[in-house]
């Protein structure tokens, strides 16, 4: 493969060992991700080197999948956080005084040949003399660098000592929660790096508010790698070898301080070049096929931050002044902002009031922690506002809905268990396309429409209730992620050409009551029509045993059509559905690649998610089994027969 380095023999085996590199596929994998990135019509001005994808290829062992989501956040972010990825010119005088800082320093040896690379970052008080996003501008350019030069950083992984001596309150005022969202959401989600440990040193006091602030941001695993002292002592040489710190820190390294912060400055500027061609390289969010992405939308509101924003300063100074614990509780809430004309909807369709939903927030978290078998139960604010927002504020309906769907996350394990993007059986559903959500609306406040492939199932191995779990994956994703979808709500169509006995033999009336409990009486969906396309004959029956079991309102809603699809284009518009149902926006392959890279990014979400479930030994009344909610499943069998 050209334009990629040699490893050395020792790398080469960690890399295998460690990242599943195989050498005869390296090639191949590279030519995959030009192709991904060829098909993505709003990453047009990507293109990027071998050595640049092998780095993100080894900084996800190799999955294509997670290699193209770290590829798409990272370009994406190119574009909406400017503040960081732009005006990268070496030779600024902003980013020149900042390199002679000597803030972030890759260190020039390792303890090994194949060890991990050891970082030292120095943000003391000087660090305040450029604003702290400036500074994290620089540490980033110089993270681009290792990713393109330095094997034992994207193979064996970084450890970083972060040196605090010195900091105070400037810096941490800056460190506000909205900015270690953007910074720690570049860190984790869209570079390739493999952190090993993160040692934070020589700690001042208030740090704890700055740090709190931070692992909230964080996944599990990160959190797990993170070590605070206070001083230099052992436990810090345990972490890093003293062959390879300066003699600063104890280290036996001729090299200096200095000698490294002059090493780095004249590598940035060799740069220059390479900084002022990538600017353009990132995303046009005007061509994404699905909505823009904007900084609103990846890291929710600001304003939402400010009072905390405020009450760190605050209590900073008075830590500072009584040398007392403080803790900080975040904000609840962190709710997405409407566009004007669905705020409108909201108000007019489902009784929104806005200066309601604080406090009937409040009173479900309330209702929340008093039930006894919800104990795990702690939804985001934005989960919590979908349901009240599917029940039209109900609150009785809410804490129905929420109750029922955290208790049959418990009786239907078959459904809401296992629930990893990257299962093979998830993969293999995922790539058929059986349910997607389209990316295009007719106007900002229509309905979201969802097509259901059943069709795309005929001809697989797949079980109808694996397909059915990866539906309402998605379906929780629209809950937390559209607004349209839960307050316009949801046109559902369901393609069944070619959907034969194999298929319907698997909709048992067990199943068709557990979905039609699911998308009923435990998620906030307000489906508006439901259109069935290429219906048979064989069709019919299963139709008929469905009706029996979802109430009159749902009815009303499903519309049958055999082969004529002029009459469905007259609620759903050509000019939305993709091009193999007669539309004119995208094809079912973009919709595919677009929701497979959707829900893998959900991973860690659903992968927490997994034990958020009612406990039914704890439940106050008579705990709830599935012959309570379906009925004996022996009462169906004559009629699965059937």
């Amino acid at each position: 493969m050209t334009s990629i380095r040699h490893l050395c023999p020792s790398l080469e085996i960690k890399a295998q060992k460690e990242l599943n590199e195989v050498p005869s596929r390296v090639s191949s994998d590279i030519q995959a991700l030009r192709d991904w990135l060829k098909k993505q019509p709003h990453l047009k001005s990507v293109n990027p080197s071998n050595q640049w994808l092998i780095g993100f290829l080894r900084g996800n062992k190799f999955s294509l999948e997670r290699s193209k989501g770290k590829l798409e956040m990272y370009y994406t972010l190119r574009t909406v956080l400017p503040e960081i990825y732009q005006n990268r010119d070496p030779f600024d005088s902003k980013i020149q005084d900042i390199l002679q800082m000597g803030h972030y320093l890759p260190l020039k040896i390792t303890e090994t040949d194949d060890a991990c690379r050891v970082c030292v970052a120095r943000f003391n008080d000087t660090a305040t003399k450029h604003h702290i996003l400036d500074v994290i501008k620089v540490c980033f350019m110089i993270n681009e660098i290792m990713l393109l030069e330095d094997d034992n950083y994207t193979i064996a992984g970084i450890n970083t000592l972060v040196d605090l001596e010195g900091a105070g309150i400037n810096l941490f005022i800056q460190w506000t929660p909205a900015i270690a969202k953007k910074v720690l959401t570049s860190v984790e989600k869209a570079y390739p790096l493999r952190l090993k440990g993160c040692h934070i040193l020589r700690t001042p006091p208030g740090f704890e508010t700055a740090y709190s602030i931070v692992k909230s941001f964080l996944s599990e695993k990160f959190k797990q790698r993170f070590f605070v002292y206070t001083k230099m002592n052992e436990s810090v040489y345990n972490a890093f070898s003293r062959k390879v710190l300066p003699q600063e820190y104890g280290g036996e390294n001729a090299t200096s301080i200095q000698e490294l912060i002059d090493h780095w400055k004249a590598k940035v500027e060799s740069y220059r070049e390479w900084f002022l061609l990538e600017d353009e390289q990132r995303s046009d969010e005007t061509s994404r096929l699905g909505e823009p992405k904007t900084s609103s939308s990846l890291f929710g509101v600001e304003g939402s931050f400010r009072k905390l924003e405020v009450d760190i300063i605050y209590y900073y100074l008075y830590f500072l002044n009584s040398q007392i614990e403080i803790r900080i509780k975040m904000p609840q809430m962190e709710i997405r902002p409407l566009l004007p004309i669905l705020k409108e909807k909201a108000r007019k369709e489902i009784n929104e009031e806005p200066d309601r939903i604080v406090p009937d927030i409040s009173a479900i978290r309330e209702w929340l922690e008093k039930q006894p078998h919800l104990k795990s139960v702690n939804p985001s604010d934005q989960w919590i506002v979908s349901f009240l927002r599917g029940n039209k504020y109900s609150l009785e309906r809410t804490k129905s809905k929420l109750d029922m769907y955290y208790t049959l996350r418990t009786l239907l394990p078959e459904i809401f268990c296992n629930r990893n993007p990257f299962d093979p059986i998830v993969q293999g559903i995922l790539k058929l396309g059986i349910f997607l959500p389209l990316t295009t609306l007719e106007r900002e406040d229509s309905r979201r429409v969802t097509l259901n492939r059943l069709n795309a199932v005929e001809s697989s191995n797949n079980r109808l209730i694996d397909v059915f779990k990866v539906v309402f994956m998605i379906i929780e994703i629209l809950i937390l992620e559209d607004d349209k979808f839960v307050i316009a709500g949801e046109d559902l169509v369901v393609d069944l050409d070619g959907v034969g006995i194999r298929t319907f033999s698997q909709f048992t009336p067990t199943v068709a009551k557990q979905t039609a409990a699911i998308s009923e009486k435990a998620l906030p969906v307000r489906l508006k029509s439901s259109h069935l396309l290429h219906t048979s004959t064989a069709f019919e029956s299963v139709y008929s045993m469905f009706r029996m079991l979802i109430s009159e309102k749902w009815k009303k809603r499903f519309n049958v059509y055999s082969r004529n699809l002029e009459a469905m284009y007259d609620v759903i518009p050509r000019t939305i559905l993709p091009k193999e149902y007669g539309g004119m926006c995208g094809t079912i392959e973009e919709l595919t690649d677009y929701w497979k890279i959707k829900v893998e990014s959900y991973s860690e979400w659903f992968f927490r998610e997994e034990m958020v479930r009612s406990d039914e030994a704890l439940r106050p009344a008579q705990a709830k089994t599935t012959s309570d909610l379906f009925g004996v499943e022996g009462s169906f069998r004559k009629l699965d027969v059937d």
